[in-house]
Parts: structure tokens; sequence; C-alpha cells
């Protein structure tokens, strides 16, 4: 199971421009791009895991945590889109791809954040890492928790960045972070040079 949140560090992305994003006219593309960046990730861990196990009929099932003001239309015509691209080989980033092999939207589902624990578990996690860069008062920095997360962290090679913990934008000198702030994402192995 993979427990992840596509919940952005909306300060790097401030004053951020996708023009071609844009173009889509949808209400919710640095949502829907967010999403595309870790299912890139999750349904290759999926896929990596499950040709492992000698199970490829494996499906991952999307459980999106109820949030007012969100087209889950949107989110699934982007990721249709996507996947017409990835056929034709019309992709404009290719570095990673989504697996559409263990992905099917027939089992994306919304759910009422109150009842589902998977959704609570992934604000759990969000959350400690949330703490390890937050800077507004009356928060004060805290990366311990998000330190304790290592053990189940994703990786890729070995690697957790760029894997298990994202940042964006890239590379990681244009986050434009406080030291206090980089510290968690050296502890995952991010390097910063000016």
């Amino acid at each position: 199971m993979a427990v992840v949140s596509p919940d952005p560090n909306k300060k790097n992305m401030r004053q951020y421009r996708n023009l071609r994003a844009e173009r889509l006219k949808s209400q919710q593309w640095s949502y829907n791009f967010c999403l595309r960046l870790l299912l890139e990730r999750v349904t290759h861990f999926c896929f990596e895991h499950a040709k492992a196990e000698n199970a490829p009929g494996r499906l991952l099932k999307i459980v999106y945590s109820e949030r007012g003001g969100h087209s889950y239309g949107q989110t699934t015509a982007y990721q249709e889109l996507l996947k017409s691209q990835s056929k034709a080989g019309t992709m404009l980033l290719t570095k990673r791809r989504i697996y559409w092999e263990v992905l099917d939207w027939r089992l994306a589902e919304a759910a009422s954040h109150k009842s589902s624990a998977g959704a609570q578990l992934a604000d759990v996690i969000a959350s400690a890492f949330y703490q390890a860069v937050d800077t507004l008062p009356p928060t004060k920095l805290d990366n311990s928790f998000a330190k304790l997360l290592k053990p189940i962290m994703a990786r890729d090679d070995g690697l957790y960045m760029n894997y298990g913990l994202a940042l964006q934008p890239t590379p990681p000198s244009k986050a434009k972070l406080t030291d206090q702030q980089k510290e968690i994402f050296e502890f995952y192995g991010y390097k910063f040079w000016p």
C-alpha cells in the first residue's frame, strides 16, 4: 500500500507559470500536474513491487480525500490526455512515465476524509514533512517526525531523492529554501548548489 499526498509546498510554486498546462482551461492544473508527478512514482513503485512478487495483474486503487471545489472529472480528463499522449509517443516530459499497467481509473474514488483511514494516514505523513519545512509563525520547524519515516519511504535504486520525496521546482536551488528547510531534503539525499 502506498500512502501519498499531492499537496505541494505552495511557497515554491508562487508566481510559477506553466503556459502549456494553462491552455487546458482547467482551474486545477497545478494540482493535476503534482498528481502526475506523484503517479509517475507511485505506479513505478507498484509495478516493480508486483513484478518482484510475480503478481502482474495487480492494480493500484486511488482514493481521493474529498475537498470542496475540486473537480475529479478534470483530473480524470487530464490523466486520459496523458494516457493518449503516452500511447502516441507525444509526451512533453519523458524523464518518468505513469505505468498504466497498474492503473485503472475505474478504481478511483473520492472518500470522506473523516471515514477514510488512508486519507488520514496520508495527512499524517504530509504533516510530518510540512512541519519540517514550514516557517510561518507560530510554527517551529521540526524535522524529527519526517526523519522517523525513513524506514518506510520509497526508494528507487536505493535513493529517496526525487522518488519517495520530490522537491519542486527543479533543480533544488530554484526552491530558495532556508538552511533549516534544506535539512530534511539533505537528510533524504538532496544536494544544494548555488
